[in-house]
């Protein structure tokens, strides 16, 4: 059971480095106690556009840690201060422009670190058990 937020991490490992041009502004943010619709409503809110011009490659957990990728559509290649997105539970951690819109599934994978509390039972069992799922 997660006691909070930070006993659960998650961080999307990319399958492509930004292009550098284009009018997708790809955004690497950090969220706690946020859905991936939330941070998205949050960016669209931000950029005055409607919500499909956000793009996110999967959904990321709410009572997590979790650091993910979206994409915002500006096609006139001007952002609005990103200062203005950062809060206690939203981190903006880096931006670069790309050339699409981050779709759907555009992820090398996911990795977790989670944080185990209070184990009962046989150390060098539970340790063996994680080793093999690690």
């Amino acid at each position: 059971m997660r006691a909070s937020p930070e006993d659960f991490f998650v961080e999307e490992i990319a399958s492509f480095e930004p292009s550098g041009e284009g009018e997708h502004l790809l955004l690497s943010v950090e969220k706690r106690g946020l859905t991936t619709h939330a941070v998205a409503r949050r960016l669209a809110e931000w950029a005055g556009l409607e919500e499909f011009a956000i793009g996110y490659a999967g959904l990321k957990d709410r009572h997590a840690v979790t650091r993910q990728r979206f994409s915002v559509h500006l096609p006139k290649r001007i952002a609005p201060d990103l200062a203005a997105l950062q809060s206690a539970e939203l981190q903006v951690l880096q931006s670069s422009w790309h050339n699409r819109k981050l779709p759907r599934g555009a992820l090398a994978g996911n990795r977790f670190i989670l944080l185990l509390r209070e184990l009962q039972g046989d150390q060098a069992a539970i340790e063996q058990r994680l080793e093999r799922i690690a």
